[in-house]
């Protein structure tokens, strides 16, 4: 929860370009890791000083025992800061922010459904089903672009624990094709996935989560997605996170990032 949250001096341990402008780090912070859950993220000081000026938010991909896990793609000059880190290198990190996902306790079957980098958070969640519900189902749907981006559920340590992964790709390049919500569907027509002590976990672009949260809701199965969102202070303070949800306006970093799907606000363009 964001009140729980703290500044960290932390020990980058690790580093490696899982595929071109996508990186793996961990960061070596024991406090921060022992209160750590998947679907939270940390704000982190890419460099010393007040150029740039505010942190980046970036999601855990994991935790180990003394260490936190992120992943990343470069998508700015932050980003490019920190995909030049070496392994010795002290970096600034407040967290654990926002909250994360809630794992019925019932859970006999979860459906992890991601996008791109968006598998990051659910990498997490597969670990921590793996971990401590032992004779729960995890079915892992990772729609991409292209076959190569598999090395982000792969080549980053103690990568994806699922019981059956999907990769779905856009250009065809593996057995499953087109877009990963339309597999996704078809599993639950096909009966793959059966309503009732069932969850869905979902991550990644707005427009996938609109179609997963449709789908959830078109079969009555509970769902919680993780948003993304541009953040400056992730505490709700700047309100410059806001998404519309039934009812009102809710902040994606101090009322989520993660949200059961059916109180936001789908109905959009």
């Amino acid at each position: 929860m964001t009140h729980n949250a703290q500044i960290f001096t932390a020990e980058v341990v690790a580093k490696h370009e899982v595929m071109p402008g996508t990186f793996y780090v961990a960061l070596k912070a024991p406090v921060l890791a022992a209160c750590s859950r998947a679907g939270q993220f940390l704000m982190i000081q890419t460099q010393s000083g007040s150029d740039p000026l505010l942190r980046r938010p970036i999601s855990l991909c994991g935790v180990g025992v003394e260490t936190v896990e992120i992943l990343f793609q470069v998508r700015g000059r932050g980003t490019g800061i920190m995909a030049s880190w070496s392994p010795g290198r002290s970096v600034s990190v407040l967290g654990p922010f926002g909250n994360g996902f809630t794992i019925p306790a019932d859970i006999q079957t979860a459906a992890l459904v991601a996008g791109g980098i968006g598998a990051a958070p659910l990498l997490f969640l597969a670990r921590s089903l793996a971990a401590q519900f032992k004779h729960s189902t995890c079915v892992f749907f990772f729609g991409s672009k292209n076959q190569a981006d598999s090395a982000i559920l792969t080549r980053a340590p103690h990568h994806m624990q699922a019981h059956r992964c999907i990769h779905v790709t856009e250009d065809g390049s593996t057995e499953c094709a087109g877009l990963v919500t339309d597999a996704f569907e078809a599993s639950v027509t096909r009966g793959e996935i059966v309503p009732g002590k069932t969850c869905i976990f979902s991550c990644g672009p707005a427009p996938m989560l609109k179609k997963v949260a449709r789908i959830a809701a078109a079969y009555s199965i509970p769902c919680q997605v993780s948003l993304e969102a541009h953040m400056a202070c992730g505490v709700g303070a700047c309100l410059g996170c806001v998404v519309e949800a039934k009812g009102g306006f809710q902040r994606v970093c101090a009322d989520g990032p993660v949200f059961d799907s059916s109180v936001l606000d789908w109905n959009y363009d």
